[in-house]
């Protein structure tokens, strides 16, 4: 109604001066548009992130790729039957044929965007979770909404009409396109909701050709019971919706906060106290949990506090995984916690119960990578590297271009004697673009040390000292490597090195110096 007195107070100038506003706005628009296209491919764009994304419009860029590779996914688990083709996978379930359909090419290495619980696209997603019935009334959304749209530009070109509802007419379409391809490539959020269903109210309130004034309702005994019992109602669904939701989110960032400051223990309190709410976020709090738990013991050594968290929180995860079968996400978190609690010990019925939970996840999306990485690891856990090796292998078939699947199975190869076979996966892992860090390089070390490649070892531990050049231990190591390869020179400046980043190495540096006869 504002708008509507807004515009009928402008003047005939006030309108030319406005139009000519627009006019150059979408002149200077197109202008910039295409400058930005022209020089695409120039330093200036491809420097700043926005430019660079706005002009790459490529089928093989990763956001367009990996969005394709979702709803073909979809698509497929759609199709398995007239049942999900009718009614779909329910809503919010969109994950459920993804996984079950995952592409390995979504894997390319930690941190790798693996789990799209949403289309990207929403009609994929409506198609895919609610069937062909849902999909119907979607459009049906648009198709109304157009309708409406023109039904405003035909009362405004009518001969008692108001032309100045022609503009709302158009505008109202050109807003539903711009919507529709937003949700081509993207899905619905609540600040979309709050613009899409106030602009469908604006709508309806103009394409209204007439309203009778039908005057007040008197409130009788019954109406008034019945509005009593309604706001009981909505006092209820507000508290549970609303009310409990915000307190488990607080606990949940009061958790971060406490594991943050190092607070272990209050961190999983808190945790704890986000899930107990029994809210519908309380999937995601206890993965959330799971991930912040998994962070110490994945360490060396598992400390009493920590290993009684990973048993409560495996409690927590199989909850999730008995609401959601066809999810193989809890199944992999158990069979990762169920690791960490066997590593120490190869006969471990944790071990076992790692493979039955990562047998589980692989039943359910035989194609994600990182399930075989978790089976792998249970059988190394085991001491069989032998078939740990085989599940490396089935990852590297999967996707060969992961690097990270043949540093894992140089691991396995390794530990099973073939050093030509770890060695040769070592190269292919650096091949495809896995980068060798401290802790790989240090175990390199202990298999050249073993075949006693004084060349390589020198090698290695140069790289060491580069990653860490105040490592006295780094560049002692690496004058031994030198002398032993011949390099006295190399191995002079390596021992005067660590002798000046820790004294306590002085007199031993001397001391081998001058064994080398310097």
């Amino acid at each position: 109604l504002y708008l509507k007195n807004f515009q009928s107070e402008f003047s005939a100038g006030q309108k030319a001066m406005v139009k000519r506003i627009f006019v150059g706005l979408l002149i200077l628009a197109a202008i910039f548009a295409s400058l930005i296209f022209i020089f695409q491919d120039s330093g200036f764009v491809q420097r700043i992130h926005y430019l660079n994304r706005i002009t790459d419009f490529s089928l093989s860029a990763d956001t367009v790729e990996t969005r394709i590779w979702a709803w073909r996914a979809g698509l497929t688990g759609w199709l398995e039957s007239a049942k999900t083709m009718i009614f779909g996978f329910g809503p919010e379930n969109f994950n459920v044929p993804f996984s079950e359909h995952f592409n390995p090419q979504f894997y390319r290495g930690l941190g790798s965007e693996t789990l799209f619980d949403r289309a990207h696209n929403m009609f994929v997603e409506i198609l895919v979770t609610m069937g062909i019935l849902g999909f119907l009334a979607y459009v049906g959304i648009f198709f109304f909404s157009f309708k409406s749209s023109s039904k405003i530009i035909r009362q405004a070109n009518s001969p008692d009409g108001d032309k100045n509802l022609k503009i709302f007419g158009v505008g109202f379409i050109a807003l539903l396109i711009a919507y529709i391809i937003h949700n081509a490539f993207i899905f619905d959020t609540s600040a979309n909701f709050l613009v899409f269903f106030s602009v469908l109210g604006a709508m309806t309130f103009f394409s209204q050709t007439a309203r009778t004034d039908q005057g007040g309702v008197s409130l009788q005994g019954k109406f008034k019971i019945a509005l009593v019992i309604l706001l009981i109602g909505v006092a209820t669904l507000i508290y549970k919706t609303n009310i409990l939701p915000a307190k488990a989110n607080y606990a949940t960032t009061r958790a971060i906060v406490r594991g943050w400051a190092g607070d272990f223990s209050g961190a999983v309190e808190k945790f704890k106290e986000s899930v107990s709410y029994d809210v519908p976020g309380k999937y995601e709090y206890r993965h959330r949990m799971t991930q912040y738990v998994l962070g110490p013991a994945n360490s060396a050594a598992i400390t009493p506090e920590v290993g009684r968290a990973v048993l409560d929180v495996i409690s927590e995860v199989q909850k999730n995984a008995e609401e959601r079968q066809r999810d193989y996400l809890p199944y992999l978190y158990l069979s990762r916690l169920n690791i960490v609690l066997g590593k120490a010990d190869p006969t471990s019925p944790f071990n076992d119960a790692a493979l039955e939970q990562a047998n589980r996840a692989l039943a359910i999306s035989p194609n994600f990578i990182r399930t075989y990485y978790e089976l792998a690891q249970a059988y190394l856990n085991k001491k069989e590297p032998e078939r740990a090796a085989e599940y490396f292998q089935q990852a590297i078939d999967l996707n060969p271009e992961v690097g990270l699947s043949y540093w894992y199975l140089s691991i396995a190869q390794f530990e099973l004697g073939d050093t030509a076979g770890g060695l040769a996966s070592v190269e292919a892992a650096q091949t495809y673009g896995f980068a060798l860090g401290e802790i790989e390089l240090l175990r390199l070390v202990n298999v050249y040390r073993d075949s006693n490649d004084f060349q390589k070892l020198a090698e290695l531990y140069k790289r060491l000292t580069e990653l860490d050049d105040k490592n006295p231990q780094y560049f002692a190591s690496l004058a031994v490597a030198y002398a032993n390869a011949g390099d006295i020179d190399g191995a002079v400046a390596a021992a005067l090195r660590a002798g000046q980043l820790d004294p306590t190495f002085a007199s031993e540096a001397q001391a081998f110096i001058r064994s080398l006869g310097r």
